[in-house]
Protein backbone atom coordinates (compact mmCIF):
# COMPACT_ATOMS: atom_id res chain seq x y z
CA UNK A 1 0.00 0.00 0.00
CA UNK A 2 1.39 3.27 -0.78
CA UNK A 3 0.12 6.27 1.01
CA UNK A 4 1.30 10.25 0.95
CA UNK A 5 2.34 12.07 4.41
CA UNK A 6 3.17 16.10 4.69
CA UNK A 7 6.20 16.45 7.11
CA UNK A 8 7.30 19.90 8.37
CA UNK A 9 11.60 20.15 8.69
CA UNK A 10 13.19 23.21 10.03
CA UNK A 11 16.49 24.06 7.87
CA UNK A 12 18.78 26.74 8.42
CA UNK A 13 20.36 29.11 5.27
CA UNK A 14 22.56 31.96 4.94
CA UNK A 15 21.94 32.89 8.77
CA UNK A 16 18.15 32.61 7.85
CA UNK A 17 15.98 29.87 9.28
CA UNK A 18 12.75 28.30 7.15
CA UNK A 19 9.95 25.82 8.06
CA UNK A 20 9.90 23.47 5.25
CA UNK A 21 7.01 21.33 4.08
CA UNK A 22 7.95 17.83 2.67
CA UNK A 23 5.41 15.72 0.67
CA UNK A 24 7.06 11.97 1.27
CA UNK A 25 5.46 9.01 -0.16
CA UNK A 26 5.55 5.55 2.40
CA UNK A 27 5.54 2.33 1.22
CA UNK A 28 6.31 -1.54 3.28
CA UNK A 29 9.40 -2.91 2.31
CA UNK A 30 10.09 -6.43 2.35
CA UNK A 31 10.46 -7.03 5.83
CA UNK A 32 7.10 -5.28 6.21
CA UNK A 33 8.38 -2.07 7.96
CA UNK A 34 7.16 1.35 6.76
CA UNK A 35 10.17 3.31 4.55
CA UNK A 36 10.21 6.68 3.98
CA UNK A 37 11.31 8.28 0.07
CA UNK A 38 11.20 11.20 -0.75
CA UNK A 39 10.03 11.97 -4.79
CA UNK A 40 12.42 14.59 -6.23
CA UNK A 41 10.71 18.31 -7.15
CA UNK A 42 8.35 17.71 -4.74
CA UNK A 43 9.38 20.14 -1.68
CA UNK A 44 7.48 23.29 -1.11
CA UNK A 45 9.44 26.10 1.18
CA UNK A 46 6.62 28.23 3.18
CA UNK A 47 9.08 31.32 2.76
CA UNK A 48 6.33 33.55 3.63
CA UNK A 49 4.85 32.87 6.79
CA UNK A 50 6.87 30.93 9.05
CA UNK A 51 10.61 32.52 7.57
CA UNK A 52 12.73 34.75 9.93
CA UNK A 53 16.24 36.02 9.73
CA UNK A 54 17.50 35.18 12.25
CA UNK A 55 19.04 39.23 14.24
CA UNK A 56 22.05 39.42 17.12
CA UNK A 57 22.01 42.12 18.97
CA UNK A 58 24.88 43.65 21.18
CA UNK A 59 24.19 45.59 24.44
CA UNK A 60 25.80 46.92 27.48
CA UNK A 61 24.30 45.46 30.77
CA UNK A 62 24.76 47.47 33.98
CA UNK A 63 26.19 44.81 36.11
CA UNK A 64 27.19 47.42 39.15
CA UNK A 65 25.82 51.07 39.97
CA UNK A 66 28.71 54.02 39.21
CA UNK A 67 30.10 54.97 42.17
CA UNK A 68 32.24 58.01 41.78
CA UNK A 69 33.48 58.46 38.76
CA UNK A 70 32.20 55.13 36.24
CA UNK A 71 34.53 52.31 35.69
CA UNK A 72 34.44 49.97 32.49
CA UNK A 73 33.71 46.99 34.44
CA UNK A 74 30.27 48.45 35.38
CA UNK A 75 28.99 47.89 32.47
CA UNK A 76 29.00 44.58 30.43
CA UNK A 77 28.82 44.41 26.56
CA UNK A 78 26.14 40.95 25.71
CA UNK A 79 24.98 39.31 22.42
CA UNK A 80 21.48 38.42 21.94
CA UNK A 81 19.68 36.41 18.98
CA UNK A 82 16.60 38.01 18.82
CA UNK A 83 13.29 36.31 18.09
CA UNK A 84 11.10 36.82 15.11
CA UNK A 85 8.93 39.69 14.38
CA UNK A 86 5.32 39.55 16.07
CA UNK A 87 2.43 41.30 13.95
CA UNK A 88 2.44 45.46 14.90
CA UNK A 89 6.55 45.15 15.78
CA UNK A 90 9.21 46.44 13.64
CA UNK A 91 12.74 46.04 13.64
CA UNK A 92 15.75 49.06 14.69
CA UNK A 93 18.99 49.06 14.16
CA UNK A 94 20.78 52.01 15.47
CA UNK A 95 22.73 54.28 13.85
CA UNK A 96 23.45 57.27 16.09
CA UNK A 97 23.87 57.35 20.38
CA UNK A 98 23.16 60.69 22.34
CA UNK A 99 25.36 60.34 25.13
CA UNK A 100 23.95 62.87 28.17
CA UNK A 101 24.72 63.82 31.69
CA UNK A 102 21.42 62.49 33.00
CA UNK A 103 22.32 59.03 32.25
CA UNK A 104 24.50 58.93 35.33
CA UNK A 105 22.60 59.20 38.36
CA UNK A 106 19.27 58.33 36.36
CA UNK A 107 20.78 54.43 36.27
CA UNK A 108 20.54 54.45 40.37
CA UNK A 109 16.93 54.16 40.05
CA UNK A 110 16.89 50.41 38.35
CA UNK A 111 17.97 47.50 39.14
CA UNK A 112 20.95 46.07 38.36
CA UNK A 113 20.62 43.61 34.97
CA UNK A 114 19.03 46.36 33.06
CA UNK A 115 20.25 47.65 29.20
CA UNK A 116 22.45 51.01 30.13
CA UNK A 117 19.70 53.75 29.27
CA UNK A 118 19.94 56.21 26.50
CA UNK A 119 18.19 57.80 23.20
CA UNK A 120 19.17 56.67 19.85
CA UNK A 121 18.30 57.45 16.00
CA UNK A 122 17.89 53.91 14.14
CA UNK A 123 16.85 53.02 11.35
CA UNK A 124 14.08 50.35 10.58
CA UNK A 125 15.21 47.49 8.95
CA UNK A 126 12.53 44.88 9.03
CA UNK A 127 8.84 45.40 9.15
CA UNK A 128 5.42 43.87 10.24
CA UNK A 129 4.19 47.21 10.62
CA UNK A 130 2.39 49.40 7.92
CA UNK A 131 2.67 52.85 9.73
CA UNK A 132 6.57 51.66 10.48
CA UNK A 133 7.77 50.90 6.94
CA UNK A 134 11.44 50.04 6.30
CA UNK A 135 13.88 52.31 5.70
CA UNK A 136 12.17 55.18 7.79
CA UNK A 137 14.45 56.45 10.70
CA UNK A 138 12.94 56.55 14.79
CA UNK A 139 14.23 58.67 17.50
CA UNK A 140 13.42 56.78 20.44
CA UNK A 141 15.13 55.54 24.30
CA UNK A 142 16.15 52.15 23.53
CA UNK A 143 19.13 52.39 25.48
CA UNK A 144 22.74 51.12 24.72
CA UNK A 145 22.04 48.11 21.55
CA UNK A 146 22.78 47.77 18.28
CA UNK A 147 19.18 46.22 17.97
CA UNK A 148 15.89 46.37 18.84
CA UNK A 149 12.24 44.89 18.56
CA UNK A 150 9.89 47.76 19.12
CA UNK A 151 6.18 47.59 19.73
CA UNK A 152 4.46 50.64 19.74
CA UNK A 153 1.68 49.75 22.13
CA UNK A 154 3.96 49.38 24.86
CA UNK A 155 5.75 52.43 26.40
CA UNK A 156 9.67 52.82 27.47
CA UNK A 157 9.95 52.10 31.40
CA UNK A 158 12.07 55.30 31.37
CA UNK A 159 10.41 58.46 29.47
CA UNK A 160 6.71 57.93 28.75
CA UNK A 161 7.40 60.19 25.79
CA UNK A 162 10.56 61.51 23.81
CA UNK A 163 12.18 64.21 26.13
CA UNK A 164 11.60 67.56 25.21
CA UNK A 165 14.39 69.90 23.85
CA UNK A 166 13.46 73.35 25.15
CA UNK A 167 13.77 76.15 22.32
CA UNK A 168 13.19 79.08 23.98
CA UNK A 169 15.85 80.01 26.20
CA UNK A 170 17.03 82.85 23.70
CA UNK A 171 20.48 83.89 25.02
CA UNK A 172 20.03 82.77 29.02
CA UNK A 173 22.75 81.09 30.71
CA UNK A 174 21.98 77.08 30.39
CA UNK A 175 23.72 75.55 34.32
CA UNK A 176 24.53 72.17 33.39
CA UNK A 177 27.66 72.11 35.23
CA UNK A 178 27.86 73.92 38.90
CA UNK A 179 30.88 74.01 40.99
CA UNK A 180 33.17 77.26 40.75
CA UNK A 181 32.73 77.57 37.24
CA UNK A 182 28.82 78.38 37.33
CA UNK A 183 29.11 80.76 40.47
CA UNK A 184 31.75 82.36 38.59
CA UNK A 185 29.83 82.91 35.77
CA UNK A 186 26.96 83.89 37.86
CA UNK A 187 28.77 86.72 39.26
CA UNK A 188 29.18 88.43 36.24
CA UNK A 189 25.84 88.28 34.85
CA UNK A 190 23.54 91.68 34.53
CA UNK A 191 20.91 92.86 36.88
CA UNK A 192 17.78 91.04 36.31
CA UNK A 193 19.59 88.03 34.49
CA UNK A 194 17.73 85.15 34.54
CA UNK A 195 19.59 81.79 35.08
CA UNK A 196 17.91 77.95 34.29
CA UNK A 197 19.58 75.20 36.06
CA UNK A 198 19.05 71.74 34.11
CA UNK A 199 21.62 69.98 36.19
CA UNK A 200 24.91 69.54 37.60
CA UNK A 201 27.35 67.41 36.17
CA UNK A 202 30.62 68.57 37.95
CA UNK A 203 29.25 66.65 40.95
CA UNK A 204 27.96 63.48 39.19
CA UNK A 205 30.87 61.64 39.89
CA UNK A 206 31.17 62.98 43.70
CA UNK A 207 29.89 60.98 46.46
CA UNK A 208 26.74 63.06 47.98
CA UNK A 209 28.08 62.93 51.49
CA UNK A 210 31.18 65.12 50.30
CA UNK A 211 30.04 67.53 47.65
CA UNK A 212 32.50 70.49 46.56
CA UNK A 213 32.18 73.49 48.01
CA UNK A 214 31.85 76.77 46.09
CA UNK A 215 31.06 80.49 46.52
CA UNK A 216 27.87 81.31 48.04
CA UNK A 217 25.42 82.61 45.71
CA UNK A 218 23.17 85.09 47.40
CA UNK A 219 24.79 88.23 47.54
CA UNK A 220 25.36 88.22 43.89
CA UNK A 221 21.51 86.98 43.49
CA UNK A 222 20.04 90.01 46.04
CA UNK A 223 22.50 92.53 45.11
CA UNK A 224 21.64 92.11 41.37
CA UNK A 225 17.97 90.34 41.41
CA UNK A 226 18.81 87.84 39.79
CA UNK A 227 16.41 84.88 38.70
CA UNK A 228 17.72 81.26 38.84
CA UNK A 229 14.97 78.33 38.47
CA UNK A 230 15.41 74.70 37.85
CA UNK A 231 13.76 72.79 35.61
CA UNK A 232 13.33 69.15 34.54
CA UNK A 233 12.55 67.74 31.21
CA UNK A 234 9.58 65.69 32.29
CA UNK A 235 7.71 68.92 32.96
CA UNK A 236 7.60 69.65 29.05
CA UNK A 237 6.89 65.66 27.64
CA UNK A 238 3.31 66.69 26.27
CA UNK A 239 5.63 69.23 24.29
CA UNK A 240 8.47 66.93 22.65
CA UNK A 241 7.17 67.03 19.28
CA UNK A 242 6.96 70.81 19.30
CA UNK A 243 10.00 71.42 20.49
CA UNK A 244 11.72 68.99 17.43
CA UNK A 245 9.59 70.88 14.94
CA UNK A 246 10.57 73.89 15.84
CA UNK A 247 14.07 72.92 16.52
CA UNK A 248 14.06 71.64 12.57
CA UNK A 249 12.77 74.58 11.40
CA UNK A 250 15.59 76.87 12.92
CA UNK A 251 17.80 74.83 11.64
CA UNK A 252 16.74 75.06 8.53
CA UNK A 253 16.59 78.93 8.35
CA UNK A 254 19.90 78.66 9.71
CA UNK A 255 18.67 80.82 12.69
CA UNK A 256 20.54 77.65 14.75
CA UNK A 257 24.12 76.38 14.78
CA UNK A 258 25.38 73.67 16.97
CA UNK A 259 28.50 71.88 17.19
CA UNK A 260 28.99 67.96 18.02
CA UNK A 261 31.47 65.62 19.08
CA UNK A 262 31.23 62.40 17.46
CA UNK A 263 32.73 59.27 18.32
CA UNK A 264 32.57 56.13 15.55
CA UNK A 265 31.97 53.08 17.07
CA UNK A 266 29.38 51.10 19.38
CA UNK A 267 32.43 49.06 21.43
CA UNK A 268 33.45 52.45 22.37
CA UNK A 269 30.40 53.73 23.70
CA UNK A 270 31.56 54.14 27.80
CA UNK A 271 34.96 55.91 26.30
CA UNK A 272 32.33 59.02 24.82
CA UNK A 273 30.26 58.73 28.04
CA UNK A 274 33.14 59.12 30.23
CA UNK A 275 34.60 61.33 28.56
CA UNK A 276 31.64 63.80 28.46
CA UNK A 277 30.95 63.57 32.08
CA UNK A 278 34.82 64.75 32.55
CA UNK A 279 33.93 67.53 30.27
CA UNK A 280 36.32 66.14 26.91
CA UNK A 281 33.27 67.43 24.71
CA UNK A 282 32.86 70.08 22.80
CA UNK A 283 29.15 70.50 22.12
CA UNK A 284 26.75 67.33 21.61
CA UNK A 285 28.26 64.02 22.69
CA UNK A 286 27.39 61.61 20.61
CA UNK A 287 27.87 57.69 19.15
CA UNK A 288 28.16 56.93 15.34
CA UNK A 289 27.31 52.99 15.16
Amino acid sequence: MIMFKSILREISWNRSCFIVTIIARSLRNNGGEIALTIPRNVCIRNFSSQSHKIVKARKYVVVNHFVNEAKPTDLKLVEEELSPLQNGEYLAEAEYFSVDPYMRPYVRRYPLGITMLGTQIAKIVESKNPAFPIGKKIVGNMGWRTHTIVNPKFKDRVFQEHPYLLPDIGDLPSSLFGGNISSAVIYQMKPFGRVAVCGSISSYNTDRSSLPKCTILQPILSKHELRMEGFLVTRWMDRWNEGIMQNLQWLREGKLHYRETVTKGFENMFEAFIGMLRGENIGKAIVQA
